[in-house]
């Protein structure tokens, strides 16, 4: 496995080693020449494993660096201090379980993180919970929510909680500190949603390194430099040492409490770190030296490819692909890259992403809870849509007002509301009418006259009449969770009160009926799911829905520098 890449890393093993026995010229003063071999085999050591206590180079058997920092670092400098050098006592880390965590807010990441939960779950059969986290329903719409619950995945809007917390977090980079900091798992692989595992990540939380320190990391191909700005400003010594990448990690909530509020503390102000440090990335790295805590780091440099970072497991085998320029798009042609694992299956999730899904983050128009009734009874339908000059159409109208067979440019997404005037005749007794749209706004309005018979117009250009009939067939709806885990976020479920969250989804029921047995079915997959399941009980007695990260890739110029070249 993996040929080309083992055998380039052996050929940088070998030429390293014969650069070590060559050495200077023997005209060279003996301090030269043995600083020269000190150097060149702190290069070999990279392709072997070690482990790092305090200053002192020390072995492992399974090959991990452990870093155990030094004492005596000072708090944070140069920034304001108000809750950045303290883990914050109101937010204990606690949690059940181990899990992994996927940020996926917006279209193109949320296509990525899809691919990603269909490689984790069907590919390499792991079966551990998911989450997905988002901010708001600007990057997450039902359809999208339901297509992740149907893998078992937990999706979390975080609005509401950084909402109460100040509101400091703004884009996706911040959202993974924020993340981690309140997820609901005691024990947590973060991924980045652009990564395709190469196997099943479940036995990682069983790796030695993992357990003898609960933090493990993985080397970036850049160190930070000795004069890059941050140390001055967070009041540690400056040092070269390995940048960290962030696009996966591991670590134990309860035994780095207070670092993770630390890292979070450090997010928060990204206006003032990530114009030094690229993202998120190394306020990871700061964050446990400032805490004086323990971690891993993998010993083996990723290999790297143009548009894909292949990270290593501790014997060296590749792990993780990190498809940092090489995200998946859909609709479009993908980038090919050498040595890629999984890529025939990646390919046919995003073929299966592209008929369940429009591409678009669709909420539909404002609407009453009749009308989202009534279009929860015509999700799944087939129809016939007829338009002028004889053309029929197959129309699949799927849940969330997503479009299935039928769907193009100007058919994309469709929603029922209150009945409007369609431009051929008075609404009479019609109570609702039917909007498609395309991806420029509505491409069709039709009024509902008997059951299954809707008419309109095409709103054109060119305009006409329209016409949409039941096909007489209908296919499975897409059953999500809708609005649910928004509720339970903004309730602050599992630490709410059942009586007030039960007060909360008989309102939510108004808006999307049919919580109680979609509760039961989220229940599943959620820590306290029995509390969900008596809640979903007591309903049916009752009853009759930011920024862009500045990517600024000059910090890797001007912070870092290439990873070895002077390195302490």
């Amino acid at each position: 496995m993996w040929p080309a890449i083992e055998a380039k890393r052996s050929r940088s093993a070998a030429s390293l080693a014969r650069s070590l026995s060559s050495g200077p010229s023997t005209g060279r003063t003996l301090a030269a020449r043995r600083s020269h071999e000190r150097m060149v085999k702190r290069q070999l050591l990279r392709h072997e494993a070690r482990i790092v206590r305090g200053d002192r180079d020390l072995r492992k058997p399974d090959g991990h660096r452990i870093i155990r920092p030094g004492r005596g670092y000072q708090h944070i400098m140069g920034v304001p201090t108000d809750g950045i050098g303290q883990a914050s006592p109101e937010s204990p880390m606690t949690g059940t379980g181990q899990g992994i965590l996927v940020c996926a807010g917006g279209a193109r990441m949320f296509t990525n993180a899809y691919v990603l939960i269909r490689v984790l779950r069907d590919t390499l059969g792991c079966s551990l919970p998911i989450e997905v986290w988002h901010m708001g329903a600007a990057e997450m719409s039902p359809a999208m929510a339901a297509l992740l619950a149907a893998h078992g995945v937990t999706v979390i809007d975080a609005s509401a909680m950084i909402a109460t917390e100040g509101g400091l977090i703004r884009d996706g980079w911040q959202l993974k500190a924020f993340a981690l900091a309140r997820t609901g798992l005691a024990e947590v692989l973060m991924l980045d949603a652009d990564q395709v595992p190469v196997r099943d990540p479940a036995p990682l939380f069983d790796w030695p390194a993992y357990r003898e320190t609960g933090a493990v990391f993985w080397p970036d191909i850049v160190d930070l430099r000795a004069d890059n700005p941050v140390w001055a400003l967070v009041g540690l010594p400056p040092r070269q040492m390995p940048s960290l990448e962030s696009g996966q990690l591991l670590v134990d909530r309860r035994r780095h409490a207070g670092t993770l509020e630390r890292v979070l503390r450090l997010n928060e102000q990204a206006d003032q770190f990530y114009g030094i440090i690229y993202g998120d990335k190394d306020t990871f790295l700061i964050g446990w030296l400032l805490e004086e805590a323990p971690f891993a780091r993998v010993p083996h440099a990723p290999f790297v490819d143009p548009r894909v970072l292949f990270q290593c497991d501790l014997e060296g085998r590749p792990l993780f692909q990190h498809r940092t320029s090489a995200k998946w798009s859909l609709g479009d042609a993908q980038v090919a890259v050498a040595n890629f694992q999984h890529e025939a299956d990646c390919l046919r999730y995003l073929q299966e992403l592209e008929q369940l899904w429009s591409g678009r983050i669709f909420h539909g128009p404002p609407r009453g809870p009749a009308a989202r009734a009534r279009e929860a009874e015509l999700a799944g339908g087939l129809f016939d849509l007829h338009l002028a000059a004889d053309r029929t159409l197959p129309l699949q109208l799927l849940a969330h007002g997503e479009i299935g067979v039928g769907r193009d440019a100007v058919l994309r997404n469709w929603a029922v509301i209150d009945a409007m005037d369609s431009g051929t005749s008075s609404p009479g007794a019609a109570r609702f009418s039917l909007v498609i749209e395309g991806g420029f706004g509505p491409t069709l309005l039709l009024n509902e006259g008997e059951p299954g018979h809707w008419i309109g117009r095409k709103l054109g250009p060119p305009e006409c009449a329209a016409e949409l009939r039941a096909a007489g067939a209908s296919l499975p709806a897409i059953e999500g969770p809708g609005l649910i885990p928004a509720f339970l976020a903004a309730a602050g479920f599992p630490a709410c009160d059942d009586v007030a969250l039960e007060a909360l989804l008989i309102v939510l029921d108004g808006v999307e009926p049919g919580v109680a047995p979609r509760l039961r079915r989220l229940a599943l997959s959620l820590p306290e799911g029995s509390r969900l399941a008596l809640l979903a009980d007591r309903l049916d007695a009752r009853l009759p829905g930011r920024r862009d990260v500045d990517k600024r890739i000059d910090l890797l110029t001007m912070g870092y520098v290439a990873h070895g070249d002077g390195a302490a």
